[in-house]
């Protein structure tokens, strides 16, 4: 099995035993496989080294979170919303994943803290702990990959479990909206398999009632949002008195846009 460690490929690169070429519009995708962060570790140029399933090894000059603000950015709507619902309705306080249904980027270290390693759990075979750091054996069991974890192996093991449930939930809504829709390839795709290892903890969220269908999603993340925007308004323009008109006049405005028969 080849082990692929950061630290080593950032040395071959420096050394020019490795040249990957520069990718200067890469997006990240379901041919990614691996995302290290090189921010500060001295290179002239790339901030990440991706591994793609399609392209091999690249050099790009934006970091692994511009990388992912650029996928949520791509979206045809507004994604994080209910990636912020699914961590709430799990009760996960940290945020490891962006969960896209068929495939998830994964990172040991909290998303929120910058300069993450991201790894794509639909690309896992296992995950076990080598040489201090956490291993995620590929699909076909013939590389490996090295992340670092903070504090302990076990509550980085438990995070990775918690974001293939996350990404399980994701994706039992985005299949909601395709199965209304009558998407019938991606019915027959996830009636024949499942996209990621331990996808059974899904129905371990269904048998304690934490998965919502993906009507009562949408509707809670959109009233989130607009309560949100009511406190904004009369926090900052002490517009208290006037919170009441404006809920009013949103509700008035949605009405024009209902079918009516």
């Amino acid at each position: 099995m080849r082990v692929y460690d950061k630290k080593q490929l950032v040395k071959l690169i420096s050394e020019e035993k490795q040249c990957p070429k520069m990718a200067q519009n890469y997006r990240l995708s379901p041919a990614t496989i691996v995302a290290y962060d090189l921010t500060g570790l001295g290179l002239n140029g790339p901030k990440s080294l991706i591994l793609d399933q399609e392209q091999g090894f690249l050099l790009s000059p934006a970091s692994t979170s511009s990388l992912l603000r650029q996928l949520l950015a791509s979206c045809p709507f507004d994604l994080w919303p209910l990636e912020h619902l699914a961590y709430d309705k799990l009760g996960l306080r940290d945020q490891h994943v962006l969960s896209l249904g068929h495939y998830a980027l994964f990172s040991p270290k909290a998303l929120k803290s910058g300069r993450v390693d991201l790894i794509a759990l639909q690309q896992v075979r296992s995950i076990r702990e080598l040489d201090g750091q956490m291993a995620f054996v590929d699909q076909s069991g013939c590389r490996c990959f090295l992340l670092e974890y903070p504090r302990t192996f076990a509550r980085a093991r438990k995070a990775a479990r918690e974001a293939i449930a996350h990404n399980a939930l994701i994706g039992s809504w985005l299949h909601q909206t395709e199965e209304f829709f009558g998407c019938r390839a991606c019915i027959d795709q996830r009636q024949s398999k499942r996209q990621l290892a331990e996808r059974s903890l899904l129905d371990q969220q269904l048998k304690t009632g934490k998965c919502l269908a993906v009507k009562e999603a949408a509707d809670q993340v959109r009233q989130t949002c607009w309560e949100d925007y009511l406190h904004l308004v009369g926090d900052e323009l002490w517009l208290d008195e006037q919170v009441g008109d404006l809920d009013y006049f949103w509700r008035e405005n949605r009405k024009k846009h209902q079918w009516h028969c």
